[in-house]
């Protein structure tokens, strides 16, 4: 009995029975949001072509930290000032 109880004392010490870690939450996981109404102040050039006008969704990804940081209507007008070069 004494053995056993030796043993079950070993196992447990050695984490035997050990849960799965849980990792912290990493604040610079890729999240994304949606523009679902970005209306371009300037052509957008495809294939040497300018594209038709109108309003386009779109997606814009990056660190979690980051991207929260912003609000919509700066990172919009940084889409903008991307795509006006």
């Amino acid at each position: 009995m004494k053995n056993l109880l030796l043993m079950v004392a070993f196992m447990l010490s050695i984490g035997v029975f050990a849960q799965n870690p849980k990792h912290p939450i990493d604040p610079n996981n890729e999240v994304c949001v949606q523009m679902n109404t970005f209306k371009p102040i300037c052509d957008i050039i495809s294939n040497g072509f300018p594209s038709f006008y109108g309003e386009y969704q779109l997606t814009a990804c990056g660190p979690k930290s980051w991207l929260w940081s912003i609000s919509p209507a700066d990172l919009e007008e940084m889409v903008q000032d991307y795509i006006c070069l």
